[in-house]
């Protein structure tokens, strides 16, 4: 799996668009694919449920 470049955890923000998260992300993952920038583990997407849900799959890998 590629890695985002120069990323610092600093922003949290609730974004009901996938396509405006890979927009904002894409600048610091150029080689990842959109699948690669949506399944990196510092990335939540979704409800507050669904984002809880992503962090139990990580912590379960």
């Amino acid at each position: 799996m590629a890695h985002l470049e120069h990323v610092v955890a600093e922003v949290s923000r609730l974004l009901a668009d996938p396509g405006e998260a890979l927009e904002r992300l894409r600048p610091y993952g150029p080689a990842m694919s959109d699948e690669e920038l949506l399944a990196y583990p510092a990335l939540l997407l979704g409800s507050s449920r669904e984002m809880a849900e992503q962090l139990r799959a990580h912590r379960e890998r």
